[in-house]
């Protein structure tokens, strides 16, 4: 369970529902990502971590960004 993307869900938008309007998917699919039971790619995490207004590290508890230059 990602209780950190829990909590900040709860916090900017009331729900799980409510979030999911926001991402114009379904409550269901909020639920598994946050139950661990679907992985988003990156470009969704920084999405989901940019309408939350958190780091997509914090959320996601990811290392700085998997890729080296």
């Amino acid at each position: 369970m990602n209780w950190k993307l829990k909590e900040r869900i709860a916090e900017k938008y009331g729900t799980q529902s409510d979030f999911a309007i926001v991402l114009r998917g379904h409550e269901s699919d909020v639920s598994r990502v946050i139950r661990g039971r679907r992985t988003l790619t990156e470009a969704e995490r920084q999405m989901w971590a940019d309408l939350l207004g958190a780091d997509r590290a914090e959320l996601f508890g990811e290392e700085a960004d998997h890729v080296q230059n």
